[in-house]
């Protein structure tokens, strides 16, 4: 072969693999490519086309990250990063509504960080390069990261301040917080309901006939599972009258004792405790928990005269419904001292709540690739 024809053969194969690897360029972007096919180890994720590095990641882990919990360090990791990445759509979502920050008012921030300052309380630079060698950062990364918090705190700062809290909602959550109240909850199990109507679930010929003539795969018809699947629609249906008939025995006003009777509930009565507290412990009576979780329940207990019946609330395990035994609320508006620490905590738990349903959305409509490589370390 002649040195003439390798030559030209080179050249025609570097054209080939210029050619496609243009293609793959110009149809994927080539850092996006790479972090596909899971070579770019440098990438942690994209976010909106805005990349997040192993530098930025452990940076975040190691300021902000140091108080999440979780089983495993993969978790802790997924944690840290699930956090960077709302971090990141806050401050797009900021910079989109046109928050902006000074390079004054940057520099002035970090002049004011304290462990900047030496015991003199003047900004020390010898203490401010440590820092930034510590977390390997340049001063101009530094004053972009700097830059990036103060615009998610105003940010956050935007979004509080259009949650208000009311008096009468500061008032209401003090008469629950100091309210002292105690039932006494009836449970009608489900085998105690399948029993009553043992009758009325049986079901008949024809009705087994003509379900199993509704099943499409004839040669996978069962008739045992036929039966189960009818009794069970059955006893559903028949639930639900119970549950009805406890409803209208509630806005009649029926005493709590002659509902029980009528149903032959097992009935218990619960220890003493506050409208709100938090029952969820192994001391929590199995019925008594399943009904405290139900938003029936609150509504009922604050409402209801004692001795009646209140609606019923539909468990796996059956139904169970109640009555107040004690009940002592004092809608009465708090000292000033107490009147600013409920205020304040109810405005921390509607923030988190906008918060958290806020961040859901940015997050679900978000174009986010995490790099493989990383979620599997």
């Amino acid at each position: 072969m002649r040195k003439e024809d390798l030559n030209w053969k080179n050249i025609v194969w570097y054209i080939i693999i210029g050619f496609f690897t243009l293609i793959i360029v110009i149809s994927f972007g080539m850092p996006d490519f790479l972090s596909r096919i899971g070579r770019n180890d440098f990438m942690v994720a994209m976010v909106n086309g805005e990349m997040i590095d192993r530098l930025t990641f452990v940076r975040f882990r190691d300021t902000m990250g140091k108080g999440v919990k979780a089983r495993s360090e993969k978790d802790v990791a997924r944690a840290i990063l699930n956090a960077l990445i709302e971090h990141r759509l806050q401050i797009q979502k900021a910079k989109e509504l046109g928050i902006t920050i000074s390079d004054e008012r940057v520099r002035g921030f970090i002049q004011s960080i304290p462990i900047f300052k030496n015991s003199l309380g003047s900004f020390d630079q010898e203490q401010y390069k440590r820092y930034l060698n510590h977390y390997h950062f340049t001063k101009a990364e530094y004053f972009l990261y700097v830059k990036d918090n103060l615009i998610s705190g105003d940010f956050y700062e935007l979004l509080e301040s259009g949650i208000t809290v009311s008096p009468d909602e500061v008032i209401a959550e003090s008469a629950i917080e100091n309210s002292k109240i105690q039932v006494r909850y009836g449970f009608i199990s489900n085998w105690a309901l399948k029993k009553m109507f043992k009758a009325e679930l049986a079901v008949k010929e024809a009705e087994l006939v003509a379900g199993m003539k509704q099943i499409q795969d004839k040669a996978r018809a069962d008739a045992a599972a036929m039966m189960v699947k009818l009794e069970a629609k059955k006893f559903e249906q028949l639930r639900g009258k119970v549950l009805g008939k406890i409803e209208m025995y509630a806005r009649q006003g029926k005493p709590f004792a002659e509902v029980a009777k009528e149903f032959g509930a097992e009935v218990s009565l619960s220890p003493e405790f506050k409208a709100g507290d938090d029952l969820v412990n192994e001391k929590t009576p199995k019925y008594l928990l399943a009904l405290a979780m139900d938003s029936v329940f609150l509504e009922d207990c604050l409402m209801l005269e004692p001795g009646k019946t209140s609606r019923a609330i539909p468990i796996s395990d059956g139904i169970v419904f109640f009555t107040p035994v004690k009940k002592e609320i004092a809608l009465v508006e708090p000292d000033p001292e107490n009147y600013e620490k409920i205020h304040k905590k109810l405005l921390k738990e509607r923030m988190n709540a906008v918060y958290a349903s806020m961040m859901g959305s940015f997050v679900r409509h978000a174009k986010i690739t995490i790099n493989p490589k990383f979620a599997e370390n």
